[in-house]
């Protein structure tokens, strides 16, 4: 469903996402799993990608409430870029959404807003 604002904007009223969420020591192993090569950032991006198209979301919320390690962040953020890289290759209007719960050290350590800690 779309609506029309005038004769050049339309505009989606809502948006469907599909939702990642990692947990406690469940979570930081899945991480572990994932973030030990760029093949393996690269699979889980193209993964999660398919599943959005197949489903019709309109991308994800990107929930991670478990801590990584300080040497994991970097490869965290390449899997964020990727993955919003990833989508808007294949849904031009995608939105990915970070949940604030991660620093930039790899702590858990909800903020309630994005800052300098966490974007």
């Amino acid at each position: 469903m779309y609506l029309t604002v005038n004769e050049t904007q339309v505009i989606k009223p809502y948006v469907f996402t599909g939702t990642l969420i990692t947990e406690w020591d469940d979570g930081r192993n899945v991480w572990d799993e994932v973030l030990k090569s760029d093949n393996c950032v690269e699979n889980f991006a193209d993964n999660l990608v398919a599943i959005c198209c197949h489903f019709g979301f309109d991308g994800y919320l990107l929930n991670v409430e478990n801590a990584v390690s300080p040497e994991q962040v970097s490869g965290l953020e390449l899997f964020v870029k990727r993955i919003h890289r990833k989508l808007h290759d294949k849904i031009p209007h995608a939105e990915v959404i970070w949940y604030d719960s991660v620093t930039k050290e790899g702590k858990l350590e909800w903020q309630n807003e994005l800052n300098h800690l966490n974007r």
